[in-house]
């Protein structure tokens, strides 16, 4: 008996080994069908998986907008923005891989909600914008998204606690970017798109920081129209005129 209780310990421990050997997977199901118990009671029997998949990366995107808009970057958790989304810390893990992705991600969805969607003129459906927008166009339409809809607020609020990190700065930037080339407002036949979208990108960037975050001088209390006419003729430049990108 003692022999076959000694054979049989090895066996023992590579099963033990197994199930050591993928955690990640074990918690983030497990951590799945927690959540899903918590949204089934929030949402009507019989949905199908995919609607309580939405619904929580919905959750999650919505807790780390708030949690990026009221904190500075490297004082907001993971653990606080489950805890706030109320489902496992895994999933954030599972659903967008880790914080750096998750705040593009949360920038992202703010400057592609449905008011800077209007505002820019992009149609609701295919997110494209008109063939030709003018340099005057994107500028209100930039300006009423910032100062006359809550995704504004909520988007100078992230850049305000973002001042002083260069990561965060660059994260934040480069995700304008890619949003605009996706929005694409310009001929459907520009050349280098990525670097055109950049420049425009720093444009916003730099109105956002000099107007609504240090408040600087004479930027700050300029009437909008003002700042509009100015700076439209380089928006105009950027999407349409000749530029040398040969270095």
């Amino acid at each position: 008996m003692e022999n076959m209780s000694a054979a049989g310990k090895p066996s023992t421990r590579k099963s033990l080994e197994k199930k050591k050997a993928s955690p990640d997977k074990t918690a983030v199901r497990a951590a799945e069908r927690v959540n899903e118990g918590d949204c089934s009671r929030r949402q009507r029997r019989g949905r199908p998986g995919r609607a309580k998949t939405s619904a929580t990366r919905e959750n999650i995107l919505e807790a780390a907008c708030r949690a990026f808009s009221t904190s500075s970057f490297d004082k907001v958790t993971m653990r606080g923005i489950a805890r706030d989304a109320g489902c496992d810390q895994n999933l954030l893990y599972y659903y967008f891989g880790n914080k750096d992705d998750l705040f593009s991600r949360s920038v992202e969805r703010i400057i592609s909600s449905n008011q800077l969607t209007v505002d820019f003129g992009l149609d609701k459906q295919t997110h494209k914008a008109p063939s030709r927008i003018s340099g005057a166009e994107f500028m209100n339409h930039l300006f009423r998204f910032l100062e006359h809809s809550p995704s504004g607020e909520t988007y100078i609020r992230i850049v305000r606690n973002a001042a002083g990190n260069d990561h965060v700065l660059r994260l934040l930037v480069s995700t304008i970017s890619q949003q605009l080339a996706k929005a694409h407002p310009g001929p459907a036949d520009i050349d280098h798109k990525d670097e055109r979208m950049m420049l425009i990108a720093s444009q916003i960037f730099g109105i956002v920081v000099l107007r609504y975050v240090f408040r600087l001088e004479p930027l700050s209390s300029m009437p909008t129209r003002e700042v509009e006419q100015a700076v439209a003729p380089v928006i105009d430049h950027y999407l349409y005129g000749e530029i040398d990108f040969s270095g």
